[in-house]
């Protein structure tokens, strides 16, 4: 029993693993936020990415405001 139990679960993974993609994310359009700065923007996103991961460092290679 404690077999079929296993190869069930085997393939059960495989077709779970199977069902998931590798796509590329593809953004359609560029939203404009005026009431917000471009620096202000920048700023809370360099914040985000320090809280959200242990070494930002790692993360942020290019520090650049303009592009």
């Amino acid at each position: 029993m404690k077999i079929i139990l296993l190869i069930a679960g085997f393939f059960l993974t495989a077709f779970i693993s199977y069902g998931q993609s590798d796509t590329a994310l593809k953004y359609s359009e560029v939203i404009s936020i005026d009431s917000v700065s471009k620096d202000a923007l920048f700023q809370k996103a360099r914040s985000w990415l320090n809280d959200a991961f242990k070494s930002s460092k790692d993360v942020i290679q290019i520090q650049d405001k303009e592009t």
